[in-house]
């Protein structure tokens, strides 16, 4: 953890504004449902300024993004036989930003983008029973995307760069329930993924600009308990995600202009982890509960585009390595309420070598509220990390930066 100096603070205004309007029909033979959405998000103008102690890099942007979407959805009357939802989804949406960079007051790089996206979808599932024990939930999701990208770049090289992306799925699922009788559910999915592909828009290389759709198949498993008066409940997850062209966000260049800041895929990724959640109401009013999910994922045929190096079951970057939460809330019959809790997270690495300089070690925040509440109102106070834990919540290991939160004000300026 660091203590860096700069001449200003960095600086965002953000505004946003989202609209959606449904309309919903009963018929004999399901409901109809059709909601039509608006959103318009607008981030600027951000500036930031990081210190390299001889001069100063000074960042500005601005990014916009508008959404239209449009989603109906035809699902089967509550008691029905066979429960069946189908759909249909469209989103046309509009984003648009700029970049102004300078380092030690000379611009050395402005450029501007639009990207233009089209969401089409198509969706289905029904569930059949064939006992009282066994419940089948199959369904199927097809999905097009149409993304038009246009980047203009001032600085360094004044240049245009059109380019246009086509990506498409057809992602099923299946989803199987067996009741073992005494409050004893088992279950298994197997299910596909999908993340569109694109552009990155920060670099100037056209040849590193592009970047594959994800397509994950996933495989789950688990078994969970309840008492029949709801007092106990334990659930035991596992799974397994095998990911092809895993994303990943590659936040610096070594030594290079205008091509730090993209999305490049591996070639494949495996994900591998279990989950275990307790909980527990000891007395009436007071729920107390306990979560531990831990996630081994590998990288696989991972070649940097800078260096050549290539990274073969090495840990993904942004994961932590292990996730535990515990619970405790207690809400009195005369409505006063308490609560506190407590979340450590693993190891994350910020790089594909797991390089321990750019990590953040594993740190634990406790929260807590107090209040009361009726059916009119509440009143309350609550505190996060009231150990006043210090964390980085992403690292930038090209600069050598990071986020770096506290909750506590601090005389020094933190970086």
């Amino acid at each position: 953890l660091h203590t860096v100096q700069r001449s200003a603070e960095g600086e965002t205004s953000l505004d946003t504004l989202s609209a959606a309007f449904t309309a919903a029909f009963t018929t004999e033979h399901g409901r109809l449902t059709a909601t039509t959405s608006f959103s318009d998000w607008d981030m600027g103008p951000y500036s930031n300024t990081l210190d390299f102690g001889f001069a100063e890099l000074g960042n500005g942007s601005t990014l916009q993004q508008k959404n239209l979407g449009e989603e109906i959805i035809f699902t089967s009357l509550d008691g029905a036989t066979t429960p069946w939802r189908i759909g249909a989804f469209a989103n046309d949406g509009q984003t648009n930003g700029s970049f102004v960079r300078q380092f030690g007051g000379f611009t050395f790089e402005e450029s501007t983008y639009q990207f233009d996206v089209t969401d089409l979808a198509l969706f289905g599932e029904a569930t059949y029973s064939f006992s009282d024990d066994l419940a089948v939930t199959t369904g199927l999701r097809l999905v097009d995307t149409t993304m038009k990208s246009v980047r203009t770049e001032i600085i360094p090289v004044p240049q245009v760069t059109p380019a246009r992306h086509d990506s498409n799925a057809i992602l099923p699922h299946l989803n199987v329930r067996y009741d073992l009788s005494g409050g004893t559910l088992a279950f298994a999915n197997i299910a596909m993924g999908y993340k569109t592909g694109g552009f990155s828009a920060f670099t100037g290389n056209s040849a590193l600009a592009p970047y594959d759709a994800e397509y994950t198949t996933a495989y789950e498993a688990g078994l969970t308990h309840s008492t029949s008066d709801g007092r106990y409940a334990v659930t035991v997850r596992t799974y397994l995600y095998d990911v092809d062209d895993y994303q990943i966000e590659r936040s610096f260049a070594t030594n290079a202009t205008a091509d730090d800041y993209l999305v490049i895929n591996a070639d494949s990724a495996r994900s591998i982890g279990g989950e275990l959640e307790l909980s527990w109401r000891p007395v009436s009013g007071l729920d107390l509960a306990a979560s531990y999910g831990a996630t081994h994922i590998t990288l696989r045929n991972f070649v940097d585009p800078f260096t050549l190096e290539v990274f073969n079951d090495n840990r993904a970057p942004y994961v932590p390595t292990f996730d535990l939460n515990l619970r405790a809330d207690y809400l009195s019959p005369s409505g006063f309420y308490v609560g506190a809790s407590l979340t450590t997270l693993g190891k994350t690495y910020y790089t594909e070598a797991e390089d321990p300089t750019f990590a953040q070690p594993r740190y634990t925040l406790v929260n807590a509220r107090l209040g009361y509440a009726t059916d009119r109102y509440r009143i309350g106070i609550s505190g996060t990390n009231l150990t006043d834990e210090a964390y980085y919540s992403a690292i930038t290991p090209g600069t050598f930066h990071g986020c770096l939160l506290y909750t506590s004000p601090s005389p020094r300026d933190r970086g």
